[in-house]
C-alpha cells in the first residue's frame, strides 16, 4: 500500500515508540534537498497524481496537529541550508502563518 497517504495519515495518528516529530523532521528535510523528484500518489482507489517529493511529505506533515507540525518545520529549517528555506516554505507555509496556528 506504499503511496496511500490515507495509511501514512493512519500511521501519524497511532501512539509510537519512535520519536516521531525528529523523524518527520528527517524525511521533510531530506525531501527539501530532494525538491525536484517527482513521485506518484495514489488518492484513492480510482486517482492517481502526481507531486515533488517535497510536496508529498509536506502534505503528509499537514496531517498532524499544529504545535507538532510547527516544531517539525522549525527543526527541518535548523537542519537546512538557507538557500533551500524558499522551498521549504512554500511547500509547508509561511513561517508565520506556522506560527501563529
Amino acid at each position: 500500500e506504499s503511496g496511500r497517504p490515507e495509511v501514512a495519515r493512519h500511521l501519524l495518528r497511532q501512539p509510537s515508540c519512535f520519536r516521531r516529530t525528529h523523524c518527520l523532521e528527517r524525511l521533510l528535510h531530506d525531501a527539501t534537498l530532494h525538491e525536484n523528484q517527482r513521485v506518484g500518489l495514489i488518492l484513492d482507489a480510482r486517482t492517481l497524481t502526481t507531486a515533488t517529493l517535497l510536496e508529498a511529505v509536506a502534505a503528509l506533515v499537514s496531517a498532524i496537529g499544529a504545535a507538532e507540525r510547527s516544531r517539525v518545520v522549525a527543526g527541518c529549517a535548523h537542519k537546512t541550508e538557507p538557500s533551500h528555506w524558499a522551498d521549504l516554505f512554500r511547500a509547508c507555509g509561511r513561517p508565520d502563518d506556522l506560527l501563529y496556528e
